[in-house]
């Protein structure tokens, strides 16, 4: 139901501010959408095959994990993602947190570029 809601708030987007050519209040919807959309991304919980492995690999993480040189040798993951969830799990201890951040950082990534590249940005998160 969240996800019709979102989708629904797009589509009017689209219609107000991309067909219609209306800026007024057009970035602050566009920023509303994008905290939506990063909530929705940060607080799912087990969608996907690769979830339990991530969060499998958050708990059995340890500091000692970043000083193995077997690890790196092998590459199964790269040090920055293995400082990242040690970071992550010292300062929250919670999966969660580590996936609202990543989340985060990807969700604003994309809109940022959306916003400032594209003619009509609700078109583009539509699709």
């Amino acid at each position: 139901m969240l996800y019709f809601g979102v989708l629904i708030i797009i589509l009017w987007s689209v219609f107000a501010f991309d067909i219609n050519e209306r800026k007024y209040k057009s970035e602050v919807v566009f920023k509303t959408i994008f905290v939506f959309l990063t909530l929705l991304a940060g607080f799912q919980y087990c969608v996907g095959s690769d979830t339990p492995v991530y969060m499998h690999e958050f708990d059995s993480a340890s500091w000692n994990d970043l000083f193995e040189s077997s690890i790196i040798q092998i590459g199964t993951r790269q040090i920055g993602w293995l400082l990242l969830v040690n970071v992550v799990k010292s300062v929250f201890k919670e999966y969660f947190f580590l996936q609202l951040i990543v989340a985060s950082f990807i969700s604003y990534s994309l809109t940022n570029f959306i916003w400032r590249n594209a003619k009509h940005p609700f078109s583009v998160l539509l699709l």
